[in-house]
C-alpha cells in the first residue's frame, strides 16, 4: 500500500513539473528559460502519512471480533434461558391445570356421593311399614306404631272437645297424622299426669281449643278411639305445621305436621 501511494505521488509530481516546463517553454516572456527542480525528498513522508490512513490495526480487529463473539454467545445464552423459562412456565401451567381438573373431579365426586347419601337417608326416613293395626311406621323419622300404651276413658262431651282440636290440628286426609297428633296429646297427658282434655285446654298450647266440641268425621273418630285404647305412633311432645320447616324434619306424611 505504501509503495502504491509513493508511485502515485511521484507520477503526480512529474506531471506537475512537466506542465510547468511546457508553460515556461512557450511563454511569451523574455526572461531566460529556467529549469525547475522540485525537491521530492518528502515524498516518502507524504506516502507514509497517506498510507497511515489505510493501515489496519489488527489488535482493534481482534478486539472487535472478540466482542462480537461474546455478544453472540451472550445472545445465545439469553435465548437459551428464555426458552428454559418458557418451558418451565408451560410445565407449571400444565401441572396447575391438571391439578385443578383433578380437584374439580374430586369435588364433583364428593358432591355426587353426598347427594346419593342424602337421597338414601331421605328414602330411609320415608320408608314406611304397615302393621296389623293398619297404621304406618317410619322408624328413621321416629314414628313407630305401638300398642299397649296407657288408655284413657272420656265421656261424650270430652270426646267432642278433643275431637275439635284434633280435627283442627291434624291433616284429616291421613289417619296416620291424626294418630300422630293424638299421640303427642296423650304423651303429654302421661308425662304431666292429667287427662287429654286438660292437655289441650292448657294456656297457649292449642290455638284451636275453644271449650266447644264437634262431631268428628268417621275417620278422625276411629283413630281417636284407637289412640285412647293404647295405640300410638311416636314419643314426641310437640308439633308444628308443615310450613315450619325449620322446626323439624320429622313427619309421618308430606303436608302433615312436623314433630319434635
Amino acid at each position: 500500500m505504501k509503495k502504491i501511494v509513493s508511485n502515485v505521488l511521484i507520477v503526480s509530481t512529474q506531471l506537475i513539473v512537466g506542465g510547468l516546463f511546457l508553460f515556461m517553454l512557450f511563454s511569451d516572456s523574455n526572461e531566460d528559460n529556467r529549469v525547475v527542480v522540485v525537491e521530492n525528498n518528502n515524498l516518502d513522508k507524504m506516502a507514509d502519512a497517506v498510507s497511515e490512513l489505510f493501515v489496519v490495526d489488527h489488535a482493534v480487529v481482534v478486539d472487535i471480533d472478540k466482542q462480537k463473539e461474546e455478544e453472540l454467545v451472550a445472545a445465545e445464552e439469553k435465548k437459551r434461558l428464555e426458552e428454559a423459562a418458557a418451558a418451565k412456565a408451560a410445565a407449571e401451567a400444565e401441572a396447575a391445570a391438571k391439578a385443578a381438573a383433578e380437584a374439580e373431579a374430586q369435588r364433583k365426586a364428593q358432591e355426587e356421593a353426598a347427594a346419593r347419601a342424602a337421597a338414601e337417608a331421605e328414602a330411609a326416613r320415608n320408608q314406611v311399614v304397615v302393621d296389623a293395626t293398619g297404621y304406618i311406621s317410619k322408624p328413621a323419622a321416629g314414628f313407630n306404631v305401638t300398642t299397649g300404651n296407657k288408655t284413657y276413658v272420656l265421656d261424650d262431651s270430652q270426646f267432642a272437645i278433643l275431637a275439635k282440636v284434633v280435627s283442627c290440628e291434624a291433616n284429616k286426609s291421613s289417619k296416620d297424622d291424626v294418630l300422630a297428633v293424638m299421640s303427642v296429646i296423650l304423651n303429654r297427658a302421661d308425662r304431666n299426669g292429667i287427662d287429654p282434655v286438660s292437655v289441650v285446654a292448657a294456656p297457649y298450647q292449642f290455638s284451636c281449643y275453644t271449650g266447644e266440641g264437634i262431631t268428628p268425621s268417621a275417620t278422625v273418630a276411629s283413630v281417636m278411639r284407637d289412640a285412647l285404647n293404647g295405640v300410638r305412633n311416636n314419643n314426641y311432645y310437640g308439633f308444628r305445621s308443615w310450613y315450619s320447616s325449620g322446626y323439624s324434619s320429622n313427619y309421618i306424611i308430606e303436608g302433615g305436621n312436623r314433630y319434635a
